[in-house]
């Protein structure tokens, strides 16, 4: 027997066809009446802009600003997910679990994902790829593919070429 899919976890980085990994995502949810979880990572400064930043702006200036930006993102998925909901989903998103959640979270984005999906329980995360060579995998590494081989959970690679 199949184990059941509660909790899936979307990570995107708003990247060109992003909708057609969250189009599979809100599919296996409805048909799993899973709860659907929309993430997006936020990789930190670097030490330099750090530097630069800190030089500028207090440490509380910068709470300030990272909290309006976090919610500025949230923001935005919020409205992706209405339009697409409108243009490809009933009114009620067609999901038992109700509207996908929106999560933010700063860090490496493979240690992110991972962590997430191990703090919500997810039973699949999906995410998209536009990185199909071996070469460039191998000497680049995508995200998408480290999640795959790091993952102690199932992982859907959607690509998103045209």
């Amino acid at each position: 027997m199949l184990k059941k899919i509660n909790c899936i976890v979307y990570a995107s980085d708003f990247g060109p066809n992003m909708r057609k990994g969250f189009k599979m995502a809100v599919g296996l949810a409805q048909t799993n009446q899973a709860r659907l979880i929309f993430l997006h990572v936020i990789e930190p400064p670097g030490r330099t802009a750090e530097m630069i930043l800190n030089s500028y702006v207090s440490d509380d200036q910068l709470d300030v600003m990272r909290s309006k930006s976090v919610a500025k993102i949230c923001e935005v998925i919020n409205g992706r997910i209405d339009k697409f909901a409108a243009e490809e989903l009933s009114s009620d998103y067609g999901l038992s679990q109700g509207r996908p959640e929106c999560r933010i979270e700063e860090g490496k984005p493979v240690d992110r994902i991972l962590a997430v999906a191990k703090d919500v329980n997810a039973d699949l995360i999906v995410m998209g790829s536009r990185t199909h060579s071996a070469f460039s995998q191998i000497v680049l590494g995508s995200t998408a593919h480290q999640v795959l081989f790091r993952s102690e959970r199932p992982v859907l690679i959607v690509p998103m070429t045209d």
